[in-house]
């Protein structure tokens, strides 16, 4: 037996397991097609859509206000924890706004 009787055998028993393993799956497909589609990324304006939500995070110490649907309710945030906090001079707006992929055109 030479080394490429030994891989040839190998591959050979590879092959089968591949098969048993697959349990014949394609066998006697021809031809294999796929269709890609494409998508757009937009906000979820759908009336089941979840809704916009709105927080502010105080960037010293990392406290967070209770996210709500108006904004306005982020900015009082801010007053009352600047007023608990007046050293606290820097935060961020949190915003959580629902996107949807939307279906296009078949290519």
């Amino acid at each position: 037996m030479t080394a490429a009787d030994g891989l040839g055998g190998r591959l050979q028993r590879l092959s089968r397991e591949i098969e048993a393993h697959l349990g014949g799956l394609g066998r006697g497909a021809s031809r294999v097609s796929y269709r890609f589609r494409e998508f757009r990324i937009a906000p979820d304006e759908e009336p089941d859509a979840e809704d916009v939500m709105f927080a502010a995070q105080c960037a010293v110490c990392g406290e967070c206000g209770r996210p709500g649907t108006d904004p306005s309710g982020a900015r009082q945030w801010i007053v009352r924890h600047l007023s608990a906090h007046p050293e606290h001079y820097s935060y961020r707006e949190l915003v959580s706004r629902p996107y949807r992929a939307v279906p296009g055109a078949w290519r």
